[in-house]
């Protein structure tokens, strides 16, 4: 007879019980020790960062949200919010020394246009105490 020892994922005590069954069949365990639950050889949701950045560059090309919804299967909204966590990362990087910036903005009539930020890191953009010409 083999016997498996397991562990708590969260405390790594080895204070399991059996505590019924998850809706998809497997063994739910409680901890005695620290009182949480966890299934039986559990696997993770999130989506591989290979997958992740794939989509990211695909969307880079100019790819719209909702194709890359129809070619890669994922949801509208975990892509937006892939973009969104990128868009803060790459303004890090834009502190840290890129110079230049690009993007598109709306006019009155609704027209699309492109908009092109340079910048000097040791040049302000604005200066607020000179008047304006």
């Amino acid at each position: 007879m083999v016997t498996i020892t397991l562990h708590c994922p969260h405390c790594q005590s080895d204070a399991l019980v059996r505590n019924g069954h998850a809706p998809n069949g497997k063994q739910l365990y409680r901890c005695r020790s620290c009182g949480r639950q966890s299934r039986e050889n559990s696997t993770p949701n999130a989506y591989p960062q290979a997958r992740c950045e794939e989509i990211l560059q695909a969307y880079q090309e100019r790819s719209s949200l909702r194709g890359l919804t129809r070619t890669f299967g994922v949801s509208r909204t975990t892509v937006s919010s892939w973009i969104k966590k990128s868009s803060s990362a790459s303004s890090l990087q834009y502190d840290l020394g890129h110079s230049r910036s690009a993007g598109y903005y709306f006019d009155h009539t609704g027209t699309r246009r492109a908009l092109v930020i340079c910048a000097q890191k040791s040049e302000p953009l604005l200066d607020l105490d000179r008047p304006l010409p």
